[in-house]
């Protein structure tokens, strides 16, 4: 994400800097020389005779079988993967690309302009001159077969859309979502959502404490928690990749996932009708001077057994942005907080720690692609978290969090990080951490996604393309509440 968002960054200010194609090798596993010979036993009924015959194969028949000696690599083989990768890695090596020392799978050339990401035999290439791309291509064709796609359009399950007009580029996977309804529910269409989970209103001004809500409702099946399992995988991957607006719903459901309810199926059919409803968001990065900025957010014992969420954004934006200004997400954070969290400021400092682990990441990732990074502004609406981060706050029964957390000051101490105030209402990490009405979830995900119109072919259920355009509608005739954060 972050090399696809630093070409149109690029681009918009030299059209010729952020050209962008992508690469693929073909039979990537097969031929790499293997350190040592391997050997497989054949059973001759898997043999048709022509093939014995043409190879002259019967002196070597022994016991109704053949032993054959395996001299490259093969699919099959668990080595076949390394080997193959160690050997495209010599090669390029020998060719002058190097990988970056501290992120790995980053190429760049010791000479030319050029920029590479490689995911096993997948390339996604940022260059400036034909002759740079054109060098890497026959760099390949040296010793693979590959194809070519000089529009980069497609990449990793990607569909990559660049717009010039609007310095922007849009990743998105317009078939996922139909596939995957397809897959659960062949025979019954879901109906659409308005919010990928319920909402359930806290009870303020009541003289009833405040109770933790406990699930009573039958274990699932064996059959039935496998399909879960199954729920989850797909639709996390969808979430961490292109609508980050799943992702609170799908990590509180996998929270659950060790031992899941009848409750916590309905809010995975839930999360379905909600992906009914909006199949083809795209993330939308707009061009900018790729400097890091972090919004991090807590809620304070949300989860069963006395367990609170981390919530997260992290986005490029230019230097001279205020802080409200969002862009395309590089990455959303949304989990539970690895440890039984005493008070809110340590649930908020905990989410401070886990968004600053990813944000020095990121911008290692961000210095490596080349835009060195100013210390990067974390916004946090919760005062004295960012008091004991700053070191201008002693709070009392702290010790618990010295042990784990305090690393987040020595990045602040040495400039790396930078944590500021924001309102609770400006911050948009506050999605991240809990379900919420559905006003407010229409409201918020505009600013993180792109909702396209859906096109006629769009093979989806007749309710869930009405509830899709109507929500369409209603969210462009609404007047939605106040807020600085402000959309490029």
């Amino acid at each position: 994400k972050a090399l696809i968002h630093s070409a149109a960054s690029d681009r918009s200010r030299d059209p010729d800097s952020g050209r962008f194609l992508t690469l693929d090798i073909k039979d990537f596993y097969l031929g790499a020389p293997l350190d040592r010979p391997e050997f497989v036993r054949i059973n001759l009924r898997f043999i048709p005779p022509e093939i014995v015959d043409e190879y002259k194969l019967q002196a070597y028949i022994h016991n109704d079988a053949i032993l054959f000696q395996i001299d490259k690599c093969m699919y099959g083989l668990p080595q076949a993967g390394f080997i193959s990768q160690r050997q495209l890695f010599k090669h390029l090596t020998l060719h002058g690309y190097e990988q970056d020392p501290n992120v790995p799978c980053l190429f760049r050339h010791n000479q030319r302009q050029i920029t590479f990401t490689l995911v096993v035999d997948d390339f996604a290439v940022k260059y400036a001159l034909q002759d740079d791309a054109d060098h890497l291509i026959a760099t390949l064709r040296l010793l693979y077969t590959i194809k070519i796609d000089w529009t980069g359009c497609k990449y990793l399950g990607y569909t990559i859309k660049f717009n010039d007009t609007t310095h922007s580029v849009s990743l998105s996977m317009p078939d996922y979502i139909p596939k995957m309804l397809e897959r659960f529910f062949p025979d019954s269409p879901l109906s659409g959502a308005s919010s990928p989970a319920l909402y359930i209103p806290p009870n303020y001004g009541s003289h009833t404490p405040q109770l933790a809500t406990h699930d009573d409702t039958a274990p699932l099946a064996a059959t039935e928690i496998r399909r879960l399992q199954e729920i989850v995988g797909c639709v996390l991957f969808y979430a961490r990749a292109v609508d980050c607006t799943m992702l609170p719903a799908i990590t509180h459901i996998a929270s659950d996932i060790a031992h899941p309810t009848r409750q916590v199926m309905q809010a995975a059919i839930r999360l379905l009708r909600y992906a009914a409803s909006y199949p083809c968001h795209e993330l939308v990065f707009h061009a900018c001077d790729m400097q890091l900025c972090i919004q991090s957010d807590a809620s304070y014992l949300s989860r069963t057994n006395a367990r609170s969420v981390a919530g997260g954004i992290h986005y490029c934006r230019n230097k001279d942005s205020p802080p409200s200004y969002l862009n395309g997400a590089l990455l959303a954070v949304s989990c539970v907080i690895p440890t039984v969290c005493s008070s809110v400021a340590e649930a908020e400092y905990a989410a401070l720690y886990l968004n600053a682990r990813h944000g020095v990441w990121l911008r290692t990732i961000l210095t490596a692609l080349g835009y060195a990074q100013r210390p990067t502004p974390i916004l946090c609406d919760n005062t004295c978290a960012i008091g004991i981060a700053n070191d201008t706050v002693k709070a009392r029964r702290s010790k618990a969090i010295d042990m784990r957390y305090h690393w987040v000051r020595e990045h602040i101490r040495h400039g790396d990080l930078k944590v500021s105030f924001c309102k609770g209402v400006d911050n948009i990490a506050d999605f991240f951490t809990k379900p919420l009405p559905v006003a407010q979830h229409q409201y918020l995900k505009p600013k993180l996604v792109y909702c396209p119109p859906l096109p006629h072919n769009t093979a989806l259920p007749p309710s869930a393309r009405r509830a899709h355009t109507s929500r369409l509608l209603r969210l462009m005739t609404s007047s939605p509440r106040s807020s600085s954060c402000t959309t490029p």
